[in-house]
């Protein structure tokens, strides 16, 4: 149990000591554009779905989560779970 703890304890430290150096990212940080920073009325207007799919109400896929994966990920985590049952049961027994 102290084991855990000085893990958490560890992690902890290393994600505020990361996140209190991090910076906002600034691509661009001095530069402005030189005019106007409305776009212009054929901009405004394509709006429009371009194709039948997006009338249709179906989403392209954005690479997302496929099902494999997810299958994949969950398989992975039984497979651990099992893995630490079977030591702390083989610990206890000893």
């Amino acid at each position: 149990m102290k084991k855990f703890f000085a893990g958490s304890g560890v992690a902890v430290l290393v994600s505020l000591g990361i996140w209190g150096t991090s910076a906002p990212a600034q691509a661009y940080p001095n530069d402005t554009p030189a005019g106007g920073t409305t776009p212009s009325s054929d901009v405004l207007g394509s709006g429009a779905p371009s194709s039948g799919a997006a009338s249709a109400g179906v989403l392209p896929n954005t690479g997302g989560p496929e099902t494999p994966l997810l299958i994949g990920g969950v398989a992975l985590l039984v497979v651990g779970g099992v893995a630490v049952a079977t030591t702390k049961r083989r610990h206890a027994d000893a």
